[in-house]
């Protein structure tokens, strides 16, 4: 049964999973189905350079992200001071309402990082209290959760949660749920849960999307009625 979810309640979402359980699978179908949306996107990577299954690289192939991928610390910082520019044009009256979307690879490991703690936490804060209104979204993946890490005040922003495989003690770390815990210990093969901020937790089945797949699809793709363009 497909899971259709409005892009507009997906303000801030969160994404954890351990190492090679498909969470740059599960990424490259959201990101896709953003970018058959007329979406912008833009991508910091710090393991951009790690090969060619990064998050990153997958998209190499677009030539129309908002901004390049940013995986060097000076790159990722003005990535996000453009941002937050953004964000006070549009809450200025730019009336831009074209829907952008940031995505924070390695999220807990730029949040360990002096340098970049400040400007990402307030960034991901500030699009989580008010960027709902002015079409600014935002993803962050990660595989460890620790308090020390993302505390309560910045966790508690993201409003969605994904994960695919991971340890029910690090699943519950990323929600403060028990019972998303206990679905995340279920999974099994290519599947993920899922978690709005006043629902139940549901296990999908996530398909094998390669960035082949994803190339082929942004290339042959029309624009179909606005309902669906809002999923």
């Amino acid at each position: 049964i497909p899971k259709y979810v409005e892009r507009e309640t997906l303000i801030s979402t969160l994404v954890g999973g351990s190492t090679n359980t498909g969470k740059s699978t599960l990424m490259r179908l959201i990101l896709s189905q953003y970018l058959q949306q007329d979406c912008d996107i833009s991508i910091i990577d710090p393991h951009y350079n790690a090969g060619k299954d990064s998050l990153g690289k997958g998209f190499d192939f677009y030539k129309n992200l908002w901004s390049p991928t940013a995986y060097e610390r000076g790159d990722i910082l003005a990535t996000l001071k453009l941002f937050d520019g953004e964000i006070e044009r549009r809450l200025k009256g730019s009336g831009e309402t074209k829907p952008l979307i940031l995505v924070v690879d390695e999220f807990t490991g730029l949040l360990s990082d002096d340098t970049v703690t400040e400007p990402l936490s307030k960034l991901i804060n500030k699009i989580s209290s008010q960027s709902r209104k002015v079409f600014v979204y935002t993803f962050c993946l990660a595989q460890q959760f620790h308090k020390d890490l993302v505390p309560s005040t910045l966790r508690n922003g993201f409003t969605h949660f994904l994960s695919t495989k991971s340890r029910p003690e690090v699943a519950q770390m990323l929600t403060g749920s028990k019972s998303f815990a206990k679905e995340v210990e279920q999974i099994n093969g290519y599947q993920c849960v899922y978690m709005g901020l006043f629902g139940q937790p549901e296990r999908l089945y996530v398909p094998n999307t390669t960035q082949k797949e994803v190339e082929t699809n942004l290339i042959s793709s029309t624009r179909v009625d606005d309902r669906s363009n809002s999923r």
